[in-house]
């Protein structure tokens, strides 16, 4: 939640509170507002008011977004040692028991520490602030319209604003006290609050360019007095201008446990949202894919058909050849299987002679049995012993004479005979391109 906030605040309009005025800084736009009575004494409504103007102000060049930078004495920031541990729970640690670590923690508080430097040992930079001041603020600057990214005390804002001029430490003159923020590395390693009378403190101080800010003219020629001449680089900037310039910087975090609830929630709603859009996405991309699915079945579909309307004749086509093949192969059966009568036929009614002719025809497996009457039965049957289609032409019992005059006019006589089958006949199928 941290890093989202700080992330946001990039690109929020920085807000400086301090005692009794309102400082707001976009860019080079600059606006302030001054609170009557003091920002701890002011009604919700004349908060609500003061964030109004300020808005109205940069309304043409802020965005919508805004960041929160608290000044002391709204805010008490100090160095603690604590044995190391993760951020929660050092905040877990110093809101067990405020008063231990912060002055006039009676009230409710909210407590931000800020990340631990490399080197510094146990010290870790921690700020309080009440918490009815951090939700008055917050709901009046919403009211006004604007967007609350975070809300984080000045000192890591000044120490921001020291390192861009090139100084290490800011000396930050505030009312009747002096606050001394120093750091090397970006992150506050030095944190002193002095009264006024201690100079000989500050000028005792490690050398260096030192970033002064004060409002008061007097207290700035006082401060440049006691600073060693080596503390060059001074700067006599508005503190509150120089927290609102670098809200991004602006450090420990205040976080409420309101807010801290609403921002859970909120990561939730925006965890719901997400894995719904994963949902619709994953529905999206099924139904996509069953519709690609479905056209490219359609294609396929509209293919065969027209596919059938080409090969339809040729089907045709294919059944005529399979019918005239099973014909051709009947025929190649009844030529290769059926006995071969009609070459002993034609050779019974070319062979007899002309005074015969066969009154009975009958058989039986591979034998022929005629009856044939003939002038002379020796003639025929010797005439048939001559066939091609039969063997073992003989004659069957005995043969009746009819006499006429007193000589044979003809003769009745049966004879069998052996059919002998033709060569096999090699019939190829038709439209089988010519093979056996």
């Amino acid at each position: 939640m941290r890093r989202l906030a700080a992330g946001r605040a990039r690109r929020a309009t920085g807000v400086a509170v301090g005692r009794d005025r309102l400082v707001a800084v976009c860019g080079s736009a600059t606006a302030e507002v001054p609170v009557a009575g003091g920002v701890r004494a002011a009604a919700p409504e004349a908060l609500a008011a003061a964030f109004r103007e300020l808005h109205e102000r940069l309304a043409s060049a802020a965005p919508r977004g805004v960041r929160l930078v608290l000044l002391p004495p709204l805010v008490n920031a100090r160095l603690v040692e604590l044995p190391p541990l993760r951020r929660r729970e050092a905040e877990a640690v110093l809101r067990r028991d405020p008063r231990r670590y912060f002055l006039n923690g009676g009230e409710p508080r909210v407590v931000g520490v800020g990340e631990r430097p490399r080197g510094a040992g146990g010290s870790l930079l921690a700020a309080a602030a009440p918490m009815a001041l951090v939700d008055g603020l917050r709901a009046a600057a919403t009211a006004a319209g604007w967007r609350v990214d975070g809300v984080a005390a000045a000192h890591g804002a000044w120490l921001a604003a020291a390192r861009a001029v090139g100084a290490d430490r800011a000396v930050i003159a505030l009312a009747d006290m002096l606050y001394v923020v120093g750091g090397t590395t970006g992150r506050i390693t030095t944190l002193r609050r002095l009264p006024p009378a201690a100079l000989d403190e500050l000028a005792g101080a490690a050398p260096g360019r030192v970033l002064v800010l004060s409002n008061d003219p007097e207290v700035r020629r006082t401060l440049g007095a006691a600073l060693p001449a080596s503390a060059a680089g001074r700067d006599g900037s508005d503190p509150l201008r120089a927290a609102a310039s670098h809200p991004e910087r602006a450090a420990p975090e205040l976080v409420t446990p309101d807010h801290a609830a609403a921002l859970r929630a909120g990561a939730r709603t925006r965890a719901a949202l997400l894995a719904a859009a994963a949902v619709l996405l994953l529905i999206g991309a099924a139904a996509l894919e069953l519709w690609g699915a479905e056209r490219e079945l359609q294609a396929v579909q509209e293919r065969r058909t027209a596919l059938r309307a080409e090969v339809a004749p040729l089907l045709v086509l294919r059944d005529s050849v399979d019918a005239l093949a099973e014909r051709t192969a009947a025929v190649g059966a009844l030529a290769t299987d059926a006995p071969a009568w009609t070459p002993a036929l034609l050779d019974l009614a070319l062979l007899l002679p002309e005074d015969a002719h066969v009154e009975g025809l009958r058989t039986t497996g591979d034998t022929l049995v005629a009856d044939v009457v003939a002038g002379r039965a020796g003639a025929a049957l010797q005439a048939l012993r001559s066939a091609a289609s039969l063997r073992d032409v003989r004659l069957r019992g005995v043969v009746d004479r009819e006499m006429s005059q007193g000589s044979t006019a003809r003769e009745r006589f049966t004879l069998t005979a052996r059919v002998v089958p033709p060569p096999p006949t090699r019939v190829s199928p038709a439209g089988a391109g010519g093979r056996p």
